[in-house]
Order: structure tokens, then sequence, then C-alpha cells
């Protein structure tokens, strides 16, 4: 009769035990963050429309800003190779082919992102200040339309 006393005893802890511990983010410290801005909404159109989510961190509001906005460039940057593809696709003639074929992967990236600096569209932005820091984060959601893209690739 003990020992099932204790075995009933072990089990109701364990199952106690156990509830707690399928909250996993609570006991690694981690909590959830709500930016307000929905990512889902966000997602690139291929050919059409492509979609940045980017952050700039400072003490001055002002810099924050400008950060996002250079982050948000070289986020497109990184999107060149997709972007110039297809454009390729919708340009019917080889000028632009002629333009940016030829370029290396850095030098369409450099491309696309001083071209697209011009044209971004702010979809979304939200502005947070840490006091204790004395730090502001910016976090902005902008666009680019392709061909808004390529019509900049071949003025220039």
């Amino acid at each position: 009769m003990k020992y099932y006393l204790n075995f009933y005893v072990a089990l109701i802890a364990l199952f106690l035990m156990s509830c707690k511990a399928k909250d996993i983010n609570k006991i690694t410290g981690y909590q959830k963050v709500d930016t307000g801005m929905e990512a889902r909404k966000y997602q690139d159109k291929e050919g059409e429309v492509y979609y940045v989510n980017v952050l700039g961190e400072h003490g001055d509001e002002g810099t924050a800003r400008r950060y996002c906005i250079q982050n948000a460039a070289r986020e497109f940057g990184l999107k060149a190779n997709q972007m110039i593809e297809a454009a390729n696709n919708l340009e019917s003639g080889a000028s632009l082919r002629d333009k940016v074929g030829k370029l290396s992967v850095k030098e369409k990236s450099t491309a696309v992102s001083r071209v697209v600096t011009n044209d971004m569209v702010l979809e979304e932005d939200q502005l947070f200040y840490n006091p204790d820091t004395q730090v502001y984060q910016y976090r902005a959601v902008y666009s680019v339309q392709l061909d808004k893209v390529i019509k900049r690739l071949l003025d220039n």
C-alpha cells in the first residue's frame, strides 16, 4: 500500500511539472514580440512588386531612420538577381540584357540598390524607444515596383 501511495504521488508530481514545462519559451526566457506589422501581408509578387522588412537602430531618431533606408536598399540589392531575371522575362527588347546582362553579381546588386533608393515606397513603419538604453528602433516595410526598376535601369 505504501508503494502504491508513493507511486501515485510521484505520478501526480510528474504530471504537474510537465504541465508547466509545456511553455518552452517561458522556460528559455523568450517572449513573443508583437511588431504590429503583419509580415504575411508583404510577400514578394514575382515580376510585379518586391518588399523588404528592415530595422534601423541608433540613439538619434533621424539616424535610425536613415539606417533603415540604407538597410532597405541593401536588402533590395540582395534581391537583384531575382529582380533582373524577372525584368528580363518582362522586357521584350534586348536593351536591358545588354545593359545589365554582362555585369557581375556584385555590380547588379549595386545597380539595383542605387535604382531602388529613389523608388522605394514606405508601406508601413513603427518607431520604438527604449529609455533605459536611449536607443530608437525604427522598423519599416518598403516596396518597389519592378516596372519602375526596369525604367530606371534602362535610363541609367
